[in-house]
């Protein structure tokens, strides 16, 4: 729980100074769907996959959304087909990973994926978990010390 909240954490609060862009013409684009079932309820959980490489570069850009088939991931790879030129927007830190995260797509036509779209995408999920170990650890501390906390909040 908590290496989720600081990897959104992280996500969330990258700054845009913080961004190198990786520039070429795209080689080859593949969308791909995989499926995944949940241990606890058994439910198949679906996932969209983009991926693409830029001749330029040698590394894999992929993009990750969880539902069957990502209109968002389809409108992005018929832009990356029909751009002559395109602009990938990395973290500094990542320059040497073979799969970095990608927080932006700009083309010579247009942006297809903008800083501010994968900012505000991880957001919500780093607010959420962070409530959620709060909540817990707020918990367990009251298991453990009752008598303290009904003096703390009930004196």
């Amino acid at each position: 729980m908590i290496i989720i909240a600081v990897s959104e954490l992280i996500v969330s609060f990258t700054p845009k100074s913080s961004l190198i862009p990786i520039k070429g013409t795209v080689r080859y684009t593949d969308i791909y769907n995989t499926t995944a079932r949940t241990s606890r309820t058994g439910k198949t959980q679906y996932i969209s996959n983009l991926v693409f490489y830029i001749n330029q570069s040698r590394k894999e850009f992929k993009l990750v959304d969880h539902e069957k088939y990502s209109e968002k991931h389809r409108e992005i790879a018929r832009g990356l087909n029909q751009a002559d030129s395109v602009t990938i927007w990395i973290k500094k830190s990542e320059v040497k990973n073979y799969n970095p995260e990608v927080f932006g797509i700009d083309t010579d036509r247009k942006t297809l994926l903008s800083f501010e779209e994968v900012k505000t995408e991880n957001g919500y999920l780093f607010i959420f978990t962070s409530l959620l170990g709060m909540i817990s650890i707020l918990y367990f501390f009251y298991l453990r010390y009752p008598e303290k906390f009904k003096k703390l909040f009930y004196d």
